[in-house]
Formats: structure tokens, C-alpha cells, sequence
């Protein structure tokens, strides 16, 4: 196995990627890991912001519930949030007289329709 180095003057963060990577850890996954503990911070900041718009796409400007914050906060707030499901309410919810919801979560589509 080829062990790695980096320079001493090379941020902590590559340091210790480099001692996990030459002690057998799977690059791939540690890629993985650092991306969701990135997203779980993106995720933090924007939670403590007093409120939060979706910013493009079909429901561009709703304000998500701060107590539903807890699935997929990131593309929700993007706007890319199942993005083909956007596609068909767009096509279709306007057509409709009624409106039926039946999902396991916050209501996010439920809050854009209305």
C-alpha cells in the first residue's frame, strides 16, 4: 500500500486526512463524511437565521417551518428539493379543485400549494 505525505507547512485538515488515509481508511469515505458534516454545518447556519426562504423553483419565497427543518434543509431551501415532483404540481396543482397530501413529513408541498 502507498503511503501519502503532505507538507509540513499543509493545513491541519489534509494532516489528518493523510494519517486516516495511510492507516487504511477509505479515501471515498472519508470524502463522504467530511461532505455531510459540511452540509451539517451549512444546515446550522441557516437554521439560526430568523427565517428562511426557498430561493428558486416552484415555491421560491416560502418560508420553511422552523420546527420542520430536520430533512433535506439544504435542497429545500435551494429550491431543487425533488425537483420532478416540483415538475408535475407545477403541470398539474393548478388544474385541480382539491388537493390531497398524503406524505410522512413536514408538509413542505402541502405549505407550497396552499
Amino acid at each position: 500500500m502507498a503511503m501519502f505525505s503532505v507538507p509540513d507547512t499543509a493545513p491541519e485538515e489534509d494532516k489528518a486526512i493523510c494519517a486516516l488515509v495511510n492507516k487504511g481508511l477509505n479515501p471515498k469515505q472519508l470524502y463522504k463524511a467530511a461532505y455531510t458534516f459540511y452540509q451539517f454545518s451549512l444546515e446550522e447556519a441557516l437554521r439560526r437565521q430568523t427565517t428562511i426562504r426557498v430561493q428558486t423553483g416552484l415555491f421560491k419565497g416560502m418560508i420553511l417551518f422552523p420546527g420542520s427543518l430536520g430533512s433535506q434543509l439544504l435542497p429545500k431551501w435551494l429550491g431543487t428539493y425533488e425537483a420532478e415532483v416540483q415538475t408535475l404540481l407545477s403541470t398539474h396543482a393548478r388544474d385541480a379543485s382539491c388537493f390531497i397530501n398524503i406524505g410522512c413529513a413536514e408538509g413542505f408541498y402541502l405549505s407550497g400549494i396552499a
